[in-house]
């Protein structure tokens, strides 16, 4: 809630914390000004103190505060977790002046990209990384529409809604990722918009269905690219029935199920596009067993369940693919036990867990922990 992401309003005394934990951190450099032995501790406390301006939205603060720590910590030894927290702060100031239309913004943009490249990629968490590098790519792209560098700003939406894509196959559990791809995709289809790709009025609502609904027509039988708009499109249904527009799920559903149908025909074994056609009759199998239609939700369940345990057979390093049967499981487990069949329904959980487990302590090249 204090971050904004539910548009909800803030936490009472959100403000006045804020302001309390200011003059905490002021009043401990007052006090320290003149012991050199606490340089360390002074640095980490400029530090939080940009982060403080950060929180309360105060940009011309947090520019000076981020500039001070930098130089705090110039003198001072940083490992890569600490420069991937300066990175990220970086970052937070460019989408703040954005938000802000301050004509800083762009520099800080730059600034923010040069300070994510540094950070080394094997001593942090890379997709974390990936993920603030797309978000900085999508909400450079709008700078560069507003400017008419329109092809450097198409390329740019495509990065990062490939990334973002990626990620969130990667973590099919973290909703947030899930949130922010479907964000990326309707604020795409607005910039999109801008720069004059307009078509189909309809169509330009979907983000990187836009562009890749475009790209299909000059490849219709390209299967990346199929397999990446029917991702776009289920990741839309997700996001919807999170947010209770269940319409609106069925709608971007059906228009993945129509693409991976397809796919999963021509590639059996393709176990990413078997893994999206699974989690999609999940989805839908939970929207029908809310509707009482216990028949065609087990049915659907069923049909998930089958193909991913085909697919694991075969593959069973996949961690994505186990993930999600794992999540099947437990989904028709729950069903049967709300139904009074509770052999059935410890039975699945059961096993559900117990995959689970597995994950957790086994390593995958598919993809981090689900976690």
């Amino acid at each position: 809630m204090e971050k904004g992401h539910r548009r909800l309003p803030p936490l009472d005394g959100r403000e006045l914390r804020l302001k309390r934990l200011e003059r905490y951190y002021e009043d401990f450099l007052t006090r320290t000004a003149n012991v050199p032995a606490l340089a360390d501790e002074q640095a980490r406390v400029k530090l939080q103190l940009s982060e403080i301006s950060l929180a309360a939205g105060d940009a011309t603060a947090a520019s000076k505060r981020i500039g001070g720590a930098l130089v705090a910590w110039s003198a001072l030894p940083m490992d890569a977790e600490l420069k991937f927290r300066m990175a990220t702060n970086s970052l937070l100031l460019a989408l703040l002046q954005q938000s802000n239309a301050d004509p800083e913004a762009e520099v800080s943009f730059v600034v923010a990209r040069k300070s994510l490249s540094a950070v080394p990629q094997t001593e942090v968490d890379a997709d974390r990384l990936n993920q603030l590098l797309a978000i900085l790519d999508f909400h450079e792209a709008k700078l560069l529409a507003a400017k008419g560098e329109d092809t450097r700003a198409l390329e740019q939406l495509m990065r990062a809604t490939e990334t973002l894509n990626r990620i969130a196959d990667q973590r099919p559990d973290a909703a947030i990722l899930r949130s922010e791809l479907a964000a990326c995709y309707l604020s795409s289809a607005t910039i999109l918009e801008g720069m004059g790709s307009l078509g189909d009025a309809r169509e330009v609502r979907t983000l990187a269905s836009v562009e890749l609904v475009k790209m299909l027509k000059d490849k219709p039988n390209d299967f990346p690219l199929r397999l990446d708009l029917a991702g776009c499109y289920g990741a839309m249904a997700e996001s919807a029935v999170l947010s209770g527009d269940i319409t609106g799920a069925e709608t971007m559903s059906r228009e993945a199920m129509k693409l991976l149908e397809k796919l999963v025909v021509e590639q059996p074994d393709n176990a990413e596009a078997v893994s999206r056609k699974a989690s999609q009759l999940g989805l839908r199998a939970g929207i029908q067993r809310d509707r009482g239609l216990s028949a065609e939700a087990v049915k659907d369940y069923d049909e998930g369940i089958r193909m991913l345990e085909g697919i694991r057979a075969s593959a069973p390093e996949n961690a994505i693919v186990s993930y999600r049967l794992a999540l099947l499981w437990w989904q028709k487990g729950r069903m049967l036990g709300m139904a009074g069949q509770r052999d059935g329904e410890i039975s699945l959980i059961g096993r559900a867990r117990d995959l689970l487990g597995k994950l957790e302590t086994d390593p995958a090249s598919t993809g981090p922990r689900p976690e």
